[in-house]
């Protein structure tokens, strides 16, 4: 009522199990832009495994409700876990092309998991072999786009689905620049032949993001001369 009376615009987080026809014309008529859905996993096993929680019975109704609504969505997935296989990775990708099909504006975040203290899969993931940093540099690394699991086979892999991903998914909403969109459309016949190894464009996409860092780096200095002219 608040929102929709001070007309605030705003976005969140919430349960996809939870979503039925009502809430989302609540959200409609309460000015929400966008919704974000931890699924991280459709695979009983590891929904299982990480305490997620979720009824997977849910999700599929509720994706085909938000496809209907006028709020855009974004899914995220994790990959990475302990235990997981090809086929459960197979199977994660499969049920990203059914959230496309059945939602296509919808964004997807695919990204490795990393275990962080105070969860309650970090103990599991010292047994497992993870060796927390020494230095506080090394907790920096504890970021999306890296892979620090020692139990994961192909760390390239993850990685590049992570890219790759956030390329075809979600770069139109933040990569801009008409310099990325060669490797939005690489991106996009990748994921359409699921062709993920030799990601050359990992490196070229980290070059491009350095580049436009120094460039709005040279802005803000310019900018500051200006001013200080004034």
């Amino acid at each position: 009522e608040i929102t929709r009376k001070y007309r605030i615009r705003w976005s969140g987080g919430l349960r996809i199990d939870i979503i039925d026809e009502e809430m989302i014309s609540r959200l409609e008529k309460g000015g929400c832009q966008y919704i974000f859905f931890g699924i991280e996993s459709v695979n009983e096993t590891i929904a299982k495994y990480i305490s997620k929680g979720l009824n997977l019975k849910k999700i599929n109704p509720a994706i085909e409700l938000m496809a209907k609504s006028s709020i855009p969505a974004v899914y995220s997935f994790m990959n990475g876990f302990p235990g997981e296989d090809k086929d459960s990775l197979r199977q994660q990708l499969d049920f990203v092309d059914y959230v496309l099909r059945t939602s296509p504006r919808a964004e997807i975040a695919l990204q490795p998991y990393n275990p962080l203290p105070g969860t309650p899969l970090f103990q599991e993931a010292l047994r497992q072999g993870f060796k927390t940093p020494e230095k506080l540099s090394g907790w920096g690394r504890m970021t999306t786009g890296e892979v620090l699991g020692p139990w994961v086979k192909d760390k390239a892999l993850l990685k590049n689905l992570y890219l790759i991903s956030f390329l075809t998914f979600r770069g139109e909403r933040f990569l801009k620049s008409l310099i990325f969109f060669p490797l939005y459309k690489i991106a996009r016949l990748r994921w359409k032949f699921r062709f993920f190894k030799f990601c050359f464009e990992r490196w070229l996409y980290c070059l491009l993001v350095g580049v436009c860092v120094i460039i709005d780096d040279f802005k803000l200095i310019f900018a500051r001369l200006r001013w200080s002219l004034l």
